[in-house]
């Protein structure tokens, strides 16, 4: 009996896990509403969401203590400065903890570097923006993972790149190693960002 307690449990907390696949389609009203906003401030920190996959929580801290050219120790041991950008997109590195979350790096498209400048946003404020919206934060975060192990199947790249960029749990690793997994993050983003713009414009 207990056997079977066990795995009745194990099936409820699998079913409960269940994703379903976001379409374009619906990833493209979300963004529109989002674009729609009046509030330029909260629409940055949207945007940024929509676009990183990072918690509403972790983008607010970004705008919080936003310091660019500080140089902090990565986690490859090296002294770099918090930001990198090339050509098309940037990595903040945050490396903040929230509970159990960490965040490690924030990734965006340098075109919306500009707009980003420090700003002490409301959490709670934001959240009822959103759900005004009717649009859940998680789901965003959802179709930014899809559309990341969708690319890393389709051109052959490790998993790991999408975890580095959703900050999922990284076993410890060697420096020169996180340094290949933070390259192919790169490379993948990149994807991403074509991706995105196809979707969306």
């Amino acid at each position: 009996h207990s056997l079977r307690r066990r795995q009745r449990q194990m099936c409820i907390r699998d079913s409960s896990k269940t994703k379903v696949y976001i379409e374009d389609s619906q990833a493209k009203k979300w963004f529109r509403k989002i674009s729609s906003i009046g509030n330029e401030e909260y629409r940055v920190a949207f945007t940024l969401m929509f676009c990183s996959g990072a918690r509403l929580k972790h983008v607010l801290a970004m705008l919080e203590t936003w310091n660019p050219g500080e140089v902090v120790q990565h986690l490859n041991g090296r002294f770099e400065p918090r930001l990198y950008c090339s050509n098309g997109f940037c990595r903040y590195f945050l490396f903040r903890r929230f509970g159990r979350k960490y965040c490690y790096y924030i990734y965006f498209p340098r075109n919306i570097l500009k707009e980003i400048k420090p700003l002490k946003l409301s959490y709670h404020y934001a959240r009822e923006l959103l759900e005004q919206l009717s649009i859940e934060a998680r789901k965003i975060r959802e179709f930014v993972e899809q559309r990341l192990r969708d690319l890393c199947f389709e051109h052959k790249i490790s998993l790991e790149a999408t975890k580095l960029i959703l900050s999922h749990e990284l076993r410890t690793v060697s420096a020169q190693h996180y340094d290949d997994i933070r390259k192919r993050a790169d490379k993948l983003y990149s994807l991403y960002l074509e991706n995105l713009r196809k979707v969306m414009f």
